[in-house]
């Protein structure tokens, strides 16, 4: 009887030895160390970086000529949320959320007051899109390995394609010239806002840095264009494109 229990504890101890082998041989090869007791069922991501506006519209051509302004005062700080849903070894469903807001000093090129002082004013541009879709891993996040362990990859490329809708507001405030009643100078408050139908592609990289956490990288262009309220009147709508550039954490959740 003894020599059974002993069998059966030295089967037991050479089959645990076993799926700690094979544990360990899937972390070396696909991200180790460490490994989670069952797929993610989602992932949250923060991420921070740089949105460049592609400012392409006549509201944008008529304030960089008209005022000490470039496109490159349109470029903001970027914040935003990833929240995403596995759907397969290649697949997760992620819904995005950012946020990007820059405020530039102007004054005309061209014209000072009667007082001989610039015509101050300052433009701010605020984009937020709020989107939804899909990613694309083009190799897997990580691999099961018998029914309990998950480890994650070392690295993982990933491509996305998102909808949704981006509210923004264009707002001037200070002083402005009015052409057409003799040049005079008056305080002015111009802003146009609302919701914008919008369309993202991205592409990034996913490094993993333990079994809980990853390192995420990506490159995403926005596209966007809306009417411009009656404070702009006879501008095109404006545009609301851009690319941003943006690295986080990805916070794995069991």
């Amino acid at each position: 009887m003894r020599s059974h229990h002993t069998l059966v504890r030295l089967a037991l101890v050479v089959a645990a030895g076993a799926s700690v082998a094979t544990t360990l041989r899937a972390q070396s090869r696909y991200g180790g160390p460490g490994y989670l007791f069952g797929e993610p069922f989602a992932n949250v991501t923060v991420r921070v970086g740089y949105a460049q506006s592609q400012a392409s519209s006549d509201i944008f051509g008529y304030s960089t000529s008209l005022f000490t302004l470039s496109k490159k005062d349109f470029a903001a700080a970027e914040f935003g949320v990833d929240l995403a849903f596995p759907a397969g070894d290649h697949l997760e469903w992620v819904f995005s959320l950012d946020a990007a807001q820059r405020t530039a000093n102007s004054e005309y090129r061209d014209w000072t007051g009667s007082d001989g002082l610039p015509i101050a004013q300052k433009t701010t541009l605020t984009r937020v899109p709020l989107l939804a879709g899909a990613r694309w891993w083009l190799r897997p996040q990580g691999r099961r390995i018998g029914s309990l362990a998950w480890v994650p990859s070392r690295w993982a490329p990933f491509v996305s394609l998102q909808g949704g809708l981006m509210y923004h507001e264009f707002k001037q405030e200070g002083d402005f010239v009015n052409f057409s009643a003799g040049n005079s100078v008056f305080a002015g408050n111009l802003s146009s806002s609302g919701w914008a139908p919008t369309a993202a592609a991205a592409a990034g990289l996913s490094v993993n840095l333990s079994p809980n956490l990853a390192l995420l990288t990506q490159a995403r262009y926005v596209y966007a264009r809306k009417s411009l309220s009656s404070d702009f009147q006879g501008f095109q709508p404006i545009d609301l494109s851009g690319l941003s550039i943006t690295a986080g954490l990805t916070f794995r959740l069991r």
